[in-house]
């Protein structure tokens, strides 16, 4: 399933026909190119979940996050925003640690996991950051206690995998 199917399945083929599709400019997002911006057109989801490789952050980097990936990632969701989507991102860390790799091997599995989590918060704080700097509201949630950081998710989401969780829009 590509981005447009996930993020944007917005607008049916005959409304879009009948609006006359939307072009982006160079450089716009794969979203507003495929014509789904357009204005008036009827939700097909007004809540979407959105779940992210942290490998993706990669681009075409080995590791950490690569600034034009996660610019181009996040310009796509806040064009779904901006349509009215109501959008949570689930983020995993693989970019920064993955547990189960050689370099946790003869680590303690709950150390390792917890070290999985903290780079799932840390991927989440980078998109997080960026949202926010494409005028999009967001805020991150995370089961491990770190409210200093990150706001606590509630006692029914997340509770048992410790997932890290950006929430985008109003």
């Amino acid at each position: 399933m590509n981005s447009n199917d996930s993020l944007a399945k917005t607008v049916s083929a005959e409304e879009n026909a009948t609006a006359g599709g939307s072009s982006a400019a160079p450089g716009g997002s794969r979203i507003a190119s495929a014509g789904l911006a357009v204005a008036g057109a009827k939700l097909a989801y007004r809540r979407v979940l959105l779940k992210l490789s942290g490998e993706a952050l990669m681009g075409d980097d080995s590791y950490g996050i690569n600034r034009e990936t996660i610019e181009r990632m996040v310009q796509e969701i806040a064009d779904v925003v901006a349509l009215g989507v109501e959008l949570a991102v689930v983020i995993g860390g693989g970019n920064i640690f993955r547990g189960v790799a050689g370099g946790a091997a003869g680590m303690d599995r709950a150390t390792a996991d917890y070290m999985g989590m903290l780079a799932t918060v840390m991927n989440s704080l980078a998109l997080q950051d960026a949202l926010r700097r494409h005028g999009v509201v967001a805020r991150v949630q995370s089961a491990l206690k770190i409210e200093q950081v990150v706001e606590p998710c509630g006692d029914r989401v997340g509770a048992q995998v410790g997932l890290g969780a950006v929430l985008a829009g109003e």
